[in-house]
């Protein structure tokens, strides 16, 4: 049932097919992971790259590899570490028997702390 299902449409919730076969949503995982041989994967965005995009990009970095013919590049790059972490309302998450309100808040400053890392490489 489950393997028909999954030919059927590639992208089945596993909570709905729990659902509408009368299994729990842990069997179908392991039935599908176990015996199916299947994973799951996160679809991805990505760049559209047509012929023409790729011809330009081509002779881009053509003419860059002659501008840099010489052996002596000099790499450097920079990045800003916050001191506190930003937070994600989607993971967080309080259990208790009352709300409290100081646990409702979080607060965050315009300009939080932070460190600035920069590094150079000579090749």
């Amino acid at each position: 049932m489950i393997k028909m299902w999954v030919h059927l449409d590639y992208r089945p919730s596993v909570r709905k097919l729990a659902r509408e076969t009368g299994i729990s949503e842990m069997t179908v995982r392991q039935i599908a992971k176990n015996e199916l041989g299947l994973n799951p994967y996160n679809i991805q965005k990505a760049q559209l790259l047509t012929e023409k995009t790729k011809k330009v990009r081509l002779e881009r970095c053509k003419l860059l590899l002659q501008w840099h013919a010489c052996p002596d590049i000099f790499f450097t790059d920079e990045k800003i570490f916050t001191i506190k972490a930003v937070h994600n309302h989607q993971n967080y998450r309080t259990w208790t028997t009352e709300s409290p309100l100081s646990d409702k808040l979080i607060t965050h400053s315009q300009h939080p702390q932070s460190v600035m890392v920069w590094a150079g490489i000579w090749a």
